[in-house]
């Protein structure tokens, strides 16, 4: 159920990118995709930074490779890309992860190329 006064809804631009990052065709990937059902916006990592910790009230687990003791791990990655550029390595910019734990959707990891903190997601079409 969801709790407003907890959590709250993805944003369109951050469920675009959970809905690009999960439509791969791997392994497990169904279970993460029917969690987004039920799953929110928990808290941003740090204040102004883009990447965020997603709470997932439930659902069909991820049968992958998950860390032991609740810590996660990193299931996908997309290399993130200028907007309007090429999508070749100079035109890199970031690259964005999905995290599980416990197989439930955690996290979503944005990082830079150049060590700044990027403040925006990038959008579906940047993706590589």
């Amino acid at each position: 159920m969801f709790r407003p006064n907890r959590y709250r809804r993805f944003r369109p631009d951050e469920r675009a990118l959970l809905d690009a990052l999960l439509s791969a065709d791997e392994p497990g990937f169904e279970a993460l995709r029917s969690q987004l059902d039920t799953a929110s916006y928990q808290a941003a990592w740090f204040p102004g930074g883009a990447s965020f910790d997603i709470h997932t009230e439930g659902g069909p687990r991820f049968r992958g490779a998950d860390a032991a003791d609740g810590v996660g791990a990193i299931v996908h990655a997309r290399d993130v890309f200028r907007g309007g550029s090429p999508k070749t390595p100079d035109h890199l910019i970031g690259t964005v992860f999905v995290w599980v734990t416990d197989g439930l959707l955690s996290a979503v990891e944005y990082q830079s190329v150049g060590g700044r903190v990027p403040a925006s997601l990038p959008s579906p079409a940047q993706l590589g």
